[in-house]
């Protein structure tokens, strides 16, 4: 039963809507099974159809469960992956907004996720790199610092976080990569890179870590 439930949930994040008889069959399982399985997930029935309607929760639920996150990640598109980890930076407190866009002299530069949590604002990076080369990883480190140093410059008028950072007296700006493939966490001139899976135990220890984050303080009053 628990190679079954394991095909449904990734028929679900790769359909996202199927239909109950056609899961049935796939599946080779009773209708009172199916119905089992799926009273279990945070998924919606809707007739003789049944819908994801919200990915990154069903992600986190069966990371929950011990289902390999890795996996399921690499099981749907790369924009479920960045509200994934959005929703994993909530876990631990941080407010935040996907898909920041910054435009400086008239090029436009895209955050994947800002988090917040006084006084840290995160500029998170999500990759699904095919290669991970050192080299690689020392690029991409260096251009999500620079882009981590624009939104510091530009932190005020950044209409998503203004408002919420308006009371603070100071925001110290910090860079993350994810990396949705396994690998050690490395940190590259400030800029952890942190396997998807080490999500969680770099933000519980967070503090810990930082001392080694590149960080721009910006005075905010």
């Amino acid at each position: 039963m628990e190679e079954r439930f394991h095909a449904l949930t990734l028929l679900l994040l790769r359909k996202q809507r199927l239909k109950l008889d056609e899961l049935q069959e796939e599946l080779k399982i009773t209708k009172e099974t199916l119905y089992s399985f799926l009273a279990e997930l945070p998924v919606l029935l809707e007739g003789d159809e049944v819908l994801v309607v919200d990915t990154a929760g069903l992600l986190l639920d069966l990371w929950k469960r011990r289902f390999d996150p890795v996996e399921l990640a690499l099981s749907t598109g790369w924009k479920d992956f960045e509200k994934l980890c959005s929703r994993i930076l909530e876990e631990y407190g941080f407010e935040t907004f996907l898909n920041v866009r910054l435009k400086v002299l008239e090029k436009v530069r895209e955050l994947d996720v800002v988090a917040l949590r006084e006084p840290w604002v995160l500029a998170v990076d999500c990759k699904r790199w095919a290669r991970r080369r050192e080299s690689h990883l020392r690029l991409a480190a260096r251009a999500h610092k620079a882009r981590c140093e624009l939104l510091a410059r530009e932190l005020p008028k950044v209409v998503e976080v203004a408002a919420r950072v308006a009371s603070w007296r100071e925001a110290k700006v910090g860079p993350a990569i994810v990396d949705v493939h396994e690998t050690v966490m490395k940190v590259f001139e400030g800029v952890p890179i942190i396997p998807l899976r080490k999500l969680p135990a770099f933000l519980d220890e967070f503090e810990a870590f930082a001392d080694e984050l590149y960080v721009v303080k910006v005075a905010l009053r």
